[in-house]
């Protein structure tokens, strides 16, 4: 659960399979992190996801995409994400 302003305050970045670049899921995590958010672990919590044959994860994976090169990631900024 998160506030409606963290998703205008840090949107998502869509996918480019053509460009190589993909987990828009993990990306979001990591400037939400560097935004200055915190993110908590709830006690006692479950998540199921349900992979189909052809899902983001597998085509992502069969194109070996990466991460779209953020600030976040620049090597003087990844500390900051601690």
């Amino acid at each position: 659960m998160a506030p409606r302003e963290l998703f205008s305050d840090v949107p998502y970045i869509c996918s480019d399979f053509e460009l190589g670049f993909a987990l828009e899921d993990w990306l979001w995590n990591i400037q939400t992190i560097y935004a200055g958010w915190k993110h908590e672990i709830v006690k006692d919590t479950i998540i199921f996801k349900r992979r189909r044959d052809m899902s983001l994860v597998v085509k992502s994976s069969q194109r070996r995409t990466i991460l779209w090169p953020v600030e976040a990631l620049a090597i003087d900024e990844i500390a900051k994400l601690r």
